[in-house]
């Protein structure tokens, strides 16, 4: 029996309505990011990850606490720590940065955390999640989701999650051989 492409097709979209497809999250395999994104789940793991926020759409300290808030949900067993504010004395180095808004082109928050955002398309947000080291890009990742009405709209949390999970996910680059168990 064949399966017609446009038969996959609307499946595949009753699928994603089915399981709250409305917040969209894409991994970039940039050939301009360091190589680190091979083993940022390693660099992760040890020490607290610091997270900082640019251009929040609500008072910034409610933003920054409900993106902390979605990052230890979503790594509830203590895979992963997060902060955000002076680093502890376990920091690893490596801080993911999340920006608000629509970025134009190739940009790098790592090296440029202060360069122009612009708004999303009426209706929905837009946000950029980098893993940087210093001013090094390690890997990165968007996330779209449906406007936002506050800090604890679930959509916020769900985006986030979905962008930090796609941060520490181990994706070798093509070529490239799993590791060794």
């Amino acid at each position: 029996m064949r399966i017609s492409a446009a038969s996959l097709v609307v499946s595949s979209l009753a699928l994603a309505a089915c399981s709250g497809g409305d917040v969209v999250v894409q991994r970039s395999e940039s050939p301009t990011a360091f190589s680190g994104d091979t083993y940022v789940q390693y660099s992760a793991a040890y020490g607290a990850n610091a997270i900082s926020i640019y251009n929040p759409p609500f008072a910034p300290e409610a933003t920054v606490d409900a993106v902390l808030a979605a990052a230890r949900e979503r790594y509830a067993s203590g895979q992963y720590r997060f902060f955000a504010g002076p680093p502890p004395e376990d920091w690893n180095g490596y801080t993911i940065r999340i920006a608000f808004g629509r970025i134009l082109g190739n940009s790098n928050l790592c090296a440029k955390p202060e360069q122009p955002l612009f708004p999303a398309a009426a209706g929905r947000t837009e946000l950029l999640a980098e893993y940087c080291y210093g001013g090094i890009l390690v890997t990165e990742a968007r996330g779209w989701a449906p406007a936002l009405t506050g800090p604890d709209d679930p959509h916020l949390k769900q985006v986030v999650a979905g962008m930090v999970a796609e941060l520490f996910a181990y994706r070798p680059r093509r070529g490239s051989k799993p590791p060794r168990n």
